[in-house]
């Protein structure tokens, strides 16, 4: 295997998520998600980023057709357009301190219906579990 390509980072990555529909890698760390081009010749161009201002990012998921990006952080779960970079819907779960204390959450996005399930312990649920209707476009 050879290296197409390294980047500097300033925050420790802590999950990654490719989309599906594009060359387009997104990073969370512990405070931001960027979004980056890249290619079999490596990065391309300045990463997009999402926000600045995240507390311990999770996890990531892309929607099947690549148009959404949904991240996992200690104030709940958000989702993102991924054109725009804009936030487009927010289930805060204000848990940062479980997050300290229990395993990472996880999500996924189903491959073709309007379905995001999560995984996160609560105080209510320790087992954790959550699966979202996501609104149909207008």
């Amino acid at each position: 295997a050879d290296v197409l390509g390294t980047l500097p980072m300033s925050a420790p990555v802590r999950c990654l998520a490719w989309s599906p529909a594009e060359e387009l890698l997104a990073v969370g760390t512990g405070q931001s998600i960027l979004a980056f081009h890249a290619t079999e010749e490596g990065f391309q161009g300045p990463a997009l980023e999402l926000t600045s201002d995240s507390s311990n990012v999770q996890a990531l998921a892309f929607s099947g057709n690549g148009t959404l990006l949904a991240s996992s952080d200690a104030e709940g779960l958000k989702i993102w357009d991924v054109k725009s970079g804009k936030l487009i819907a927010a289930l805060h779960e204000n848990i940062e301190v479980l997050s300290r204390k229990r395993p990472a959450s996880g999500i996924a996005f189903h491959p073709t219906r309007p379905l995001l399930a999560g995984w996160r312990p609560t105080p209510a649920a320790p087992a954790g579990r959550t699966l979202a209707r996501l609104p149909r476009p207008r």
